[in-house]
């Protein structure tokens, strides 16, 4: 439908790039853009998809790469000598209208009908990892150099930075129901339909089955990977030692199934909660019980050990007899089980909650994607100013506590001040549901996997030696554009005003 013309400046060589698209019947199938030599007519033994014929293919400066469009709403990427693809899709949440490949290549700005703009760094836009079926769950590595995924069929280990495969691939003819990674990357915990766990260690080549403890339903390694906590259908809990792999039953409950269990920041002590609404801090090592149990008044979802402070918070769902759910969290004494807060409430059903990094601050979220935050000591609600669009599917506090990230359900994740409810960062948009995401140990990077078999590592645009109070300034200066709450989305900064928020940036700097 229409012609460009480039010269490969390397080569000496004059290109044409044509694009069309396949018609049957009366329907479009497909489009694709087709390079030409101009000297000698012959057609490149590569064709690059583009499916929007009204929108024009865009050259690098240099000639050697092509951007074409795969929807009205994403672009990618392709190395024009190989037909190799350089990024994912480039998702926007509008029709892209203009795209540029500057920077010799590194980087893509794309500009979309809504009046947004968009600068994607070739790397930042999601390393993905070729695992097609569904992913279950991930677990990161401390580090962050390497990631465990696991569905019903099997796990597998990846290194973060290349997205490629490492040594453990393990298939199950039983349905996998779980994995964990140890915090040192040497053991990998998987427990299946057949209730028996299985202990890998990556220094071996196959992995130890823990046939004395079975009907297995859950584990968590300890900090320093020398214990491995399990739980199993019975409400009975073990212990496991490191690497002899010699079991110790430890206790089990009176009453119900054991939903999780945590160690406490003193690996002394391990905080169980069960189907039946208890919740209750034992001995590691007797086996005792050191609270009474602690009741949730509701279903259980889950419980934590405040990191740094003698507190625990448990979050909990109820319904009532006209069928409405109400939900609560609260926070206990880790010490006495003594009530700290009263009851922390939300309409709907609680999907999770987590502690602030200092255990000042909770948060908790609903299936619906509502979000509160309270204080921890005296239960007030703390507002965390997020635009009102903004639907929740899971949040994670940075260590430092000044950032929150949060995957939505509209397939974005997003990086917030914590404080002020301002975007740190444009969406990080995905063409599939998000199921989770983290920030790795560098904080300048997050790891965000979809329902349908995607991870993804994105370097984020984030100097550590800024104070917070001047990272949105940060991230307007080398975006160009700025976060607008009232439309919840990112609009290009006019030339003067963003060449003096340039001027405080640099003076900023040069002050530090």
């Amino acid at each position: 439908q229409c012609v460009i013309y480039t010269q490969d400046q390397q080569e000496q060589q004059d290109w044409i790039l044509t694009w069309s698209t396949a018609v049957k019947g009366r329907e479009k199938t497909s489009g694709s853009a087709r390079l030409w030599d101009s000297r000698t007519g012959e057609e490149f033994p590569f064709r690059f998809p583009h499916q929007v014929t009204n929108r024009t293919p865009v050259f690098s400066p240099d000639g050697q790469q092509i951007l074409t469009w795969m929807t009205e709403r994403s672009v990618r990427l392709w190395d024009r000598a190989t037909g190799t693809a350089l990024s994912p899709s480039l998702l926007h949440r509008a029709n892209i209208i203009g795209a540029q490949v500057i920077r010799e290549g590194r980087q893509i700005l794309t500009w979309g009908a809504d009046g947004s703009v968009r600068l994607w760094d070739r790397g930042s836009s999601g390393l993905a990892f070729p695992d097609k079926d569904r992913i279950q769950d991930v677990s990161l590595s401390p580090d962050g150099d390497e990631v465990l995924t696991w569905n019903r069929k099997g796990v597998q280990l990846w290194n973060s930075s290349n997205g490629k495969p490492l040594s453990l691939m393990a298939k199950f003819p039983p349905r996998l129901q779980g994995a964990v990674l140890s915090a040192n990357g040497r053991w990998v915990f998987t427990w299946s339909r057949d209730g028996v766990g299985r202990l890998w260690d990556r220094l071996a080549s196959t992995p130890d089955a823990l046939s004395e403890h079975s009907g297995i339903k859950g584990a968590v390694f300890r900090s320093d990977s020398q214990e491995l906590l399990s739980w199993d259908d019975q409400g009975g809990l073990q212990v496991w030692n490191l690497p002899s792999g010699k079991p110790r039953p430890l206790m089990a409950i009176d009453e119900g199934q054991v939903l999780g269990a945590q160690y406490g920041p003193d690996q002394k002590r391990i905080l169980v909660w069960s189907d039946h609404g208890t919740v209750q801090v034992w001995n590691r090592t007797t086996g005792q019980a050191l609270t009474l149990p602690l009741n949730a008044e509701g279903r259980v979802k889950g419980a934590m050990f405040c990191p740094k402070r003698r507190r625990i918070l448990t979050w909990h769902s109820q319904q009532s007899d006209e069928g409405e759910w109400e939900s609560a969290a609260r926070v206990w004494d880790g010490v006495n089980g003594e009530r700290i807060t009263k009851l922390l409430r939300q309409e709907g059903r609680v999907k999770d909650a987590t502690f602030s990094p200092d255990c000042r601050k909770v948060l908790a979220w609903t299936l619906k994607g509502e979000i509160k935050r309270w204080d921890s000591t005296t239960g007030d609600e703390r507002p965390l100013r997020l635009p009102a669009e903004t639907k929740v599917s899971g949040a994670v506090y940075s260590d430092d506590g000044y950032r929150i990230l949060t995957w939505n359900q509209d397939k974005t994740v997003q990086v917030w001040d914590s404080e002020r409810g301002t975007a740190l960062i444009a969406p990080l948009v995905h063409p599939k549901e998000v199921l989770g995401a983290a920030f790795a140990e560098e904080p300048s990077r997050i790891v965000t996997w979809e329902r349908r078999g995607a991870v993804r590592v994105w370097p984020l645009p984030v100097n550590e030696h800024i104070p917070r109070r001047d990272l949105d300034l940060q991230f307007e200066v080398w975006t160009g554009t700025q976060f607008d709450q009232d439309t919840n989305d990112f609009k290009a900064l006019p030339p003067n005003v963003w060449r003096k928020k340039r001027q405080r940036y640099r003076n900023l700097i040069t002050a530090r």
